[in-house]
């Protein structure tokens, strides 16, 4: 006789309803002393997810003292990846990667990482094993995507140790361009500590205790003076700040606003550092590269009153010149005019730098803040833009690119 339909739907029901509270009944079971019972229940339904939780209600780590250590290596005798693959799971989910890989099975951990990749911790294993290689990848990889800042800085450390560890490994070269990645990675976590320590300058006169917001603002009005009237960028600035002091790890785009927006009267080396981390960034879209490139230039170009330095009587040529090499653009131009097969926008002209993010963009970036923050950004921007335009550099541009070959002995100043 055929199951009636409704039937076997409402089994089904009542199937998939124990199912979901079977966990809280053999933890119901373990709590009154029934724990025995409640494992045998976990084998009989082979619910192993169950097994790897009652096995660990007691001490975790050191995994020889917990009271379950022998029941766990039998259920890993008996069930196999079936048991060690929902044992693993816990161990990740709980934060007890410790206990995970000081009691590693042969084997299973293998096959785990294989069937549910996961490099933020596989690459623990990966080192263990002496697969260096396979380590520092997936640290590369991962170090790009951490957002704390001792994170990133330890991730591209151990990385690099462990790329440099695969050459008695296989007696091959090793490989300069994943190396220089790792340097890169390296020298962008030692700008921002820079960055950090020269921001919280700023606080050292400060007796009371400030908020975090406060520091943020007192950071802003003493090295970011240049912003007083404009009130989206002042913005930006505090908002990155914040971060900087919580330890994070800015994007590229970020720490490159950060130098560029920052009064740099006597850190003027400090844009073509943004430029420099801009050129790096490997997986920054094209077209907001060529926009991050366009604001650090804006900002080298505005950087310094051209209307005074165009005041020339009774300044003689070398007073001028003199001028003239202190100024913002002059550092600029003196640090990238050798740099050959660079990006795109790397360099440019001041007609090149016009161009401002549109409204959409500003948004996008910025998806934290009011429409009327969006709205003085856009207004910041087009205020820098106009200025840039009033100054009418081209002329000054080619001027100063031939006194900086001159300077330096290129022949090349075009």
């Amino acid at each position: 006789m055929a199951e009636d339909p409704s039937s076997r739907q409402e089994k089904l029901q009542v199937e998939d309803r124990f199912r979901q509270l079977r966990p809280e009944v053999l933890e119901t079971l373990r709590r009154n002393n029934f724990a025995d019972y409640a494992f045998k229940l976990a084998e009989e339904y082979r619910d192993f997810r169950s097994l790897a939780s009652l096995c660990h209600r007691d001490q975790v780590y050191p995994p020889d003292q917990n009271p379950n250590a022998r029941r766990i290596q039998a259920y890993v005798d008996k069930f196999k990846e079936d048991f060690t693959t929902e044992l693993y799971q816990w161990y990740i989910e709980h934060g007890e990667l410790r206990t995970m890989f000081t009691q590693e099975q042969d084997g299973y951990m293998d096959s785990f990482f294989a069937e549910h990749p996961n490099p933020a911790i596989s690459w623990i294993h990966d080192l263990g094993r002496g697969r260096y290689g396979l380590a520092s990848q997936a640290l590369l990889s991962e170090a790009e995507h951490a957002t704390e800042l001792t994170t990133k800085h330890l991730m591209l450390s151990i990385g690099k140790l462990s790329h440099l560890a695969q050459l008695p490994e296989n007696s091959a070269s090793i490989d300069q361009n994943v190396l220089d990645s790792f340097h890169d990675g390296l020298d962008f976590v030692s700008v921002h500590e820079a960055l950090v320590e020269d921001l919280k300058s700023a606080l050292a006169a400060v007796r009371a205790r400030q908020s975090l917001d406060m520091q943020a603002e007192t950071i802003a009005r003493s090295k970011a003076s240049n912003l007083t009237d404009r009130k989206g960028f002042t913005t930006i600035f505090k908002q990155l700040a914040r971060q900087l002091l919580q330890g994070k790890a800015l994007s590229a785009e970020d720490i490159a606003d950060v130098l560029s927006l920052k009064d740099n009267t006597s850190h003027a080396e400090d844009y073509t550092t943004a430029l420099q981390i801009l050129a790096r960034a490997e997986n920054l879209p094209r077209a907001r590269r060529q926009s991050a490139f366009r604001n650090v230039w804006r900002r080298i170009f505005v950087h310094d009153d051209w209307d005074k330095l165009r005041q020339t009587a009774d300044v003689t040529d070398a007073d001028l010149n003199e001028r003239l090499r202190n100024t913002a653009l002059y550092a600029a131009l003196q640090a990238t005019g050798l740099k050959r097969h660079v990006r795109e926008g790397y360099i440019l002209f001041p007609s090149e730098a016009l161009e401002i993010p549109e409204r959409a963009e500003i948004a996008l970036r910025w998806p934290g803040l009011s429409p009327d923050e969006v709205d003085a950004i856009e207004r910041d921007y087009e205020r820098d833009s106009k200025m840039l335009a009033d100054f009418a550099l081209e002329s000054i541009y080619q001027s100063l690119k031939q006194l900086v070959a001159e300077d330096e002995g290129w022949e090349d100043a075009s």
